[in-house]
């Protein structure tokens, strides 16, 4: 795993290192699609979606920097690199009219090195990103997604024992956790552990739903094992402060209440 796509800064560094690859008279919105993996005229939610994504990313950048505490390097050299990113970020309304090549006049190798050497130290600490690829052949995000592909299947099943609005919630949830995994590299690992928070959230507040999954193994194993994953996933991130997310210990809270559902438990 790429350990720059597990901090902002890190994700900025690859976005523009991108571009900076990118042919000068490409227009923004065909190489921007081709990175977040869709096409503005045939998916434009999904392209808005990853841009809106993209646009906080330096003040997150900035958010966690200010966090640090005794940085090895002074803390204005550490964000001189967000304000070229930030330029970029701002031609987000124009990707249909504006080439590549506009927006390398905004940075440059500089710019790409101080990104790198922040993603670097933010990165400083985390755990090793190793951990979250299995010794078999699949690794934790390809398993995450495959899980919640499943999930969906399970609740799409015209036989399924899954009333209509479980059948929904489950659909709905397990989607965007499918999409967070494909939107890695500009979300991180953030962005998968709050779709599961919101997944977990959505099974802890309705004990109708709850008593619904346990009625159905498959579906209930299945968001079992997706919680553990997570769970690897989540321990990668390396949140200060109050930041750190709930949605890491998802999975604990909801584990117990599908166990003690479960007409298995004693």
């Amino acid at each position: 795993m790429n350990p720059h796509y597990l901090n902002p800064a890190g994700r900025l560094f690859e976005f523009l290192t991108m571009i900076w690859d990118s042919p000068d008279g490409a227009t923004v919105s065909a190489v921007w699609g081709g990175y977040f993996e869709a096409d503005l005229t045939n998916e434009p939610a999904k392209f808005f979606s990853a841009v809106a994504t993209m646009l906080v990313l330096p003040d997150q950048v900035r958010l966690q920097v200010e966090q640090l505490t005794k940085p090895p390097i002074a803390k204005p050299r550490l964000v001189r690199g967000v304000d070229g990113a930030e330029i970029v970020m701002s031609y987000a309304p124009s990707t249909t009219s504006t080439t590549i090549q506009i927006l390398k006049s905004h940075f440059d190798k500089g710019t790409l090195s101080d990104l790198e050497t922040c993603s670097d130290i933010l990165s400083h600490g985390l755990s090793n990103p190793q951990t979250a690829e299995s010794s078999e052949d699949e690794s934790t995000l390809d398993a995450i997604r495959r899980l919640a592909s499943e999930i969906m299947v399970e609740a799409t099943k015209s036989d399924s024992a899954l009333p209509e609005e479980v059948s929904n919630l489950l659909w709905e949830n397990a989607e965007s956790i499918v999409r967070a995994v494909d939107l890695f590299k500009i979300s991180g690992p953030e962005g998968i552990v709050r779709e599961f928070d919101r997944f977990a959230g959505g099974i802890l507040l309705r004990p109708q739903v709850r008593v619904a999954i346990v009625q159905v193994p498959s579906v209930m194993d299945k968001i079992v094992d997706l919680g553990k994953k997570v769970l690897v996933i989540g321990a990668l991130i390396a949140m200060p402060g109050d930041l750190l997310l709930h949605g890491v210990d998802a999975y604990a809270a909801i584990e117990p209440l599908l166990g003690a559902a479960s007409p298995s438990s004693p």
